[in-house]
């Protein structure tokens, strides 16, 4: 769905390309940006009545709850034992390591790993546990296109862990056609979250609870059968995500293979 204001046609293109693919594609002009809040009240309406056509309750979201017991297992092995799960990562690139469905031993091998056989109606989802700057949303936008570009399908992102709460319930509740890709920076600076209201101190660290919900959601993915893969790297989210990029340009196009 393109929404655009008029004289806008930054996404003419991608719209254009979209429906090229064969897919349905929706294009809304809007006469201003206040016009905007009426579509999401038009949107929340149509969700409605189309989980009622479809024989679904859209109102409830079992899979959100799934991630958020996981990552309650997380936080409680964390206070019992001072530490979170440890992972099976291996090293894919500078200062990069992927777990999950990770196979090959390169940065693209890597991302190949949980894309490779998509279906032309899949898609791609990021899921950036990193620090939200406008710099993070520039590289992600390139890092969305190389590859919606490289694989010919909709690639979507979205902060962690805020995201879980609007997309999760789709992530895991839907047809299983999601290839998922989780980036995860190390926090710097960290801060405490208090035991107590007022009290500087605290047995773990927003830094810490970031990671328990990057492992639960990872683990209620791939609980639901999706293939998901765990990037993880230091706290210079931007010069990471920039390799990432990299490894994607390197792969060859799927329209072409």
């Amino acid at each position: 769905v393109s929404f655009r204001l008029p004289g806008d046609s930054t996404l003419d293109d991608t719209a254009a390309d979209l429906a090229a693919a064969g897919r349905p594609v929706i294009r809304i002009e809007l006469e201003s940006m206040e016009a905007l809040c009426g579509e999401l009240f038009t949107w929340e309406l149509a969700t409605a009545v189309a989980g009622h056509v479809m024989g679904i309750n859209p109102f409830d979201q079992p899979d959100v709850e799934s991630a958020k017991a996981s990552a309650r297992e997380m936080m409680t092995l964390y206070r019992q034992q001072g530490t979170l799960p440890q992972v099976d990562a291996v090293p894919v690139a500078a200062g990069i390591h992927a777990h999950g469905t990770a196979t090959g031993g390169s940065l693209a091998e890597a991302v190949e790993s949980v894309t490779a056989g998509i279906s032309p109606s899949g898609y791609i989802s990021l899921h950036a546990y990193v620090t939200p700057t406008a710099e993070t949303d520039r590289q992600l936008a390139i890092l969305r296109e190389a590859l919606g570009k490289r694989y010919r399908v909709p690639v979507t992102a979205g902060y962690g862990p805020r995201f879980l709460h609007s997309t999760g319930q789709l992530h895991k509740g839907d047809a299983g056609s999601g290839r998922f890709i989780q980036l995860i920076s190390e926090s710097r600076p960290d801060i405490t979250i208090p035991d107590l209201f007022g009290s500087p101190s605290g047995g773990m660290t927003f830094g810490i609870l970031k990671k328990a919900q990057a492992l639960g959601d990872f683990k209620a993915l791939d609980k639901a059968g999706r293939r998901v893969l765990g990037l993880t790297f230091g706290p210079d989210a931007p010069r990471h995500i920039d390799q990432i990029i990299e490894a994607v340009s390197c792969i060859a196009p799927a329209h072409k293979r």
